[in-house]
């Protein structure tokens, strides 16, 4: 009997024991699993969002610089035709303007260039320059992504009856267009998302034009946000 006691003492665990010890040894492996996983997608997704933020703050800021100094400065091709200072939907892009504030170079008088903004069929908000303003070279031109993910871009402009309109200069407009500016732009950004985000940036107060503002020269400048160009 003694022997009998003793083999029972030392006798193992029984096979259901060792299957709830597995089981459950499993099921905290599976929770810590998943506890791994949530904290790694939480930090992938903040890490995202933080570029995504950064994306969007350095385009928004990029924007803002070049519509802040829009100059009332008419270009002329290299056949003569001239094309207003600030043009807005028309295709292939949303808005085309002169652009001041830049340093002074040979190619670039005035420190002005010719900027423009459109939206590729991948939804790449694309930011064009030319550094000449008149009889622009086809090969001096430079583009470059500045923010993607969007499904709708919109440039609108504040007209004299405080109306927005995607169109500049406006199609009821008579008489000469080329140096009509905007009093005001809203510019409007919609992700693949959803995310909607608009902004309001002032424009210029038209200056009056004189003859001699033609090819070559720094032309007139309006007054309201921007300042004069040495």
């Amino acid at each position: 009997m003694q022997t009998l006691a003793i083999n029972r003492s030392i006798s193992g665990f029984t096979l259901i024991e060792v299957l709830i010890a597995i089981s459950i040894f499993a099921m905290l492996s599976i929770f810590s699993v998943q506890g791994f996983l949530l904290v790694a997608n939480m930090e992938q997704r903040n890490r995202a969002e933080v570029a995504t933020e950064q994306s969007f703050h350095k385009a928004w800021s990029l924007i803002g610089q070049d519509l802040l100094h829009i100059r009332q400065r008419p270009v002329h091709d290299q056949f003569g035709t001239v094309s207003g200072a600030y043009i807005a939907g028309r295709d292939p892009y949303l808005v085309e303007f002169t652009r001041g504030g830049l340093p002074s170079l040979p190619v670039a008088p005035g420190g002005m260039t010719r900027v423009a903004y459109r939206l590729s069929e991948e939804g790449e908000l694309i930011r064009t320059t030319w550094s000449a303003l008149d009889t622009v070279d086809i090969d001096d031109v430079q583009e470059r992504v500045i923010l993607d993910g969007l499904e709708e871009v919109q440039f609108e402009q504040l007209n004299d009856s405080n109306y927005f309109e995607p169109i500049w200069p406006p199609l009821n407009s008579q008489g000469n267009t080329e140096n009509l500016m905007p009093r005001m732009i809203q510019v409007s950004l919609q992700t693949l998302e959803g995310l909607e985000m608009t902004r309001l940036m002032p424009g210029i107060i038209p200056a009056t034009i004189t003859a001699s503002g033609g090819r070559g020269g720094n032309g007139a400048g309006g007054t309201n946000n921007n300042e004069d160009d040495s």
